[in-house]
């Protein structure tokens, strides 16, 4: 892996190890990155923490009886969906029982009753869907409710490889977290511009990248300022960073909340990876990221988390 894969992938474990460091952090995250990458260790790394009854903040002990049952495949708080039956796609049946559902059946406890009752015996109650892109329109419309409304006890995390053919609307509601860059992927996309080894992680990446680039190369030319810039300049930052995101919704023809959420997201994984010896200011821009998703006025929240950074 190239040295740039290298440092995305650090800041991929260095987010996963904040969220578990974080109890109050962002329920519902999204892992991704090319096939063969990061997203799959991250997610059970990330499973595992969240599942764990005696971890420090810095994941899994791996010898509570929690982690244990978890290792052996057995855990009862802890349930991994993947897509079944002859079309391979997860459907609604998994997300709430259906009268008279025709097969194939889901084997598994739905998500609504799933989550209805505590942890037995964990911290929190998990739940991995394994690939995220094979979740059908029935059961991705379903699910929406149930992640806007998640007791304070469950925990979901996705895993896709294929990032674009998840519901947007599904992909709003999680903390998208990029994995890897694969060394070869230069081969495959051509010359990449500094904002594209700075953001892609996927070839998918650098066509929605391309497709926009004047308004990410000036969120990477934004991200570079924040590194050094004095406090003073919060304001005007935040206030750049909004119309970054209004540009970047524009261009993808999405809601203004996802160009804010897509802001968030890159300058979580960017502060990670170039300050990461700062956990606290990375834990400010999940939790920024967490308070947008759930309908906070995004103004103020841009405007406190660059005040939080530039400190």
């Amino acid at each position: 892996m190239s040295s740039a894969g290298s440092s995305v992938a650090a800041s991929a474990g260095h987010v996963v190890r904040r969220l578990l460091a974080a109890p109050e952090g962002p329920q519902v995250v999204l892992l991704y990155g090319e096939s063969g990458g990061d997203a799959h260790s991250l997610a059970a790394t990330l499973a595992a923490g969240w599942l764990c009854t005696s971890g420090s903040g810095d994941g899994a002990c791996g010898e509570c009886a929690v982690c244990r049952s978890y290792d052996a495949k057995r855990a009862v708080d802890f349930q991994k969906i993947v897509p079944y039956g002859a079309g391979r796609m997860v459907r609604l049946g998994a997300v709430h029982f259906v009268e008279g559902e025709t097969p194939p059946k889901f084997e598994g406890i739905p998500v609504i009753d799933f989550f209805r009752t505590r942890p037995l015996m964990a911290k929190a109650k998990v739940i991995w869907f394994d690939p995220a892109d094979r979740i059908n329109n029935d059961a991705s419309n379903a699910l929406l409710k149930t992640l806007e409304e998640l007791p304070s006890y469950a925990r979901v995390v996705m895993t896709t490889d294929d990032l674009g053919r998840v519901l947007s609307t599904i992909r709003s509601r999680c903390l998208c977290v990029a994995c890897d860059l694969p060394a070869d992927l230069s081969q495959t996309v051509g010359e990449m511009s500094e904002a594209e080894r700075a953001f892609a992680r996927t070839a998918g990446d650098v066509q929605k990248i391309r497709a926009a680039t004047a308004a990410y190369e000036a969120l990477h030319a934004l991200f570079c300022r924040a590194l050094t810039a004095p406090r003073g300049a919060a304001p005007a930052l935040a206030e750049e960073a909004r119309d970054v995101a209004a540009a970047l919704a524009d261009k993808a023809g999405e809601g203004a909340r996802w160009g804010q959420l897509e802001v968030l997201a890159l300058l979580a994984a960017w502060w990670a990876a170039h300050r990461p010896d700062d956990p606290r200011k990375t834990a400010a821009v999940i939790e920024a990221h967490r308070l947008v998703g759930g309908n906070v006025t995004a103004n103020a929240v841009f405007d406190m988390v660059f005040a939080t950074l530039l400190v």
